[in-house]
């Protein structure tokens, strides 16, 4: 997508819209900015697809909400990787068990 500026035409990644709509922010796909207006006079200002179409500037995510949501990820991959941990732990149990016993079996005159 490409960030038009009055005659200027930068290709981005991501834009985004400050949350008091004064300011624009366009960033790299490494998440580098490579712009930043302030004061953003949208007749001259827009964002516009391959096609050349305009395209509405999303708001900045807010940090706080998507730190909760990380959070809330986190907890339940730490939880999933726990009982997959159980799961494996009890598995190698029972197969240490099972080659005990086939080994003492195994030995065992029948």
């Amino acid at each position: 997508m490409f960030l038009i500026m009055g005659n200027e035409k930068v290709k981005v990644d991501t834009a985004f819209l400050s949350d008091d709509e004064q300011a624009v922010s366009g960033f790299d796909k490494n998440g580098k900015r490579l712009v930043i207006l302030e004061g953003v006079n949208f007749e001259n200002v827009w964002l516009e697809d391959d096609r050349g179409q305009r395209l509405d500037f999303p708001k900045k995510p807010d940090t706080n909400q998507e730190i909760e949501e990380l959070k809330i990820q986190v907890q339940t991959l730490t939880e999933s990787l726990s009982e997959l941990s159980k799961k494996t732990s009890q598995e190698n149990s029972d197969e240490i068990i099972r080659q005990d016993i086939t080994e003492t079996t195994n030995g065992m005159d029948i």
